[in-house]
């Protein structure tokens, strides 16, 4: 797991692994990506101590383009603990998967008012 953050790291001090992400963004919208990876997406999640991954945002409603990011909410597993580490790897790998931004989240880690919003839209991975 360190290799992987450390490579995400490393990565994101190129611009030429941010350009690649955009261009490769731009062509398709993320709810594509998305289908097309769901269960890489699980794999990845339950490989970090993670479980019930879950979409929300523009992707959950349908409405994203080109150029979106994809937002995911996560919960760890019983009787683990998800560390900021774990949260990393999972963001890390999941981009490199689709070529795209990508946001994961606990529900713990947002505000009330957006968590209640972010549960409501969640469709599950």
């Amino acid at each position: 797991m360190r290799e992987i953050l450390y490579r995400c790291v490393q990565g994101r001090q190129h611009m030429a692994k941010a350009k690649t992400l955009t261009i490769r963004s731009r062509r398709e919208r993320p709810s594509v990506l998305f289908d097309r990876h769901r269960s890489e997406i699980r794999a990845i999640v339950e490989r970090h101590k993670g479980s019930n991954p879950r979409v929300f945002g523009s992707v959950a409603r349908g409405d994203d383009k080109p150029g979106s990011d994809l937002d995911l909410l996560v919960d760890h597993k019983p009787g683990n603990i998800m560390s900021l580490f774990d949260l990393s790897a999972i963001n890390c790998e999941i981009e490199d998967l689709l070529g795209l931004p990508v946001q994961v989240l606990t529900p713990a880690s947002l505000a009330p008012n957006i968590r209640v919003v972010a549960e409501r839209e969640a469709r599950t991975v």
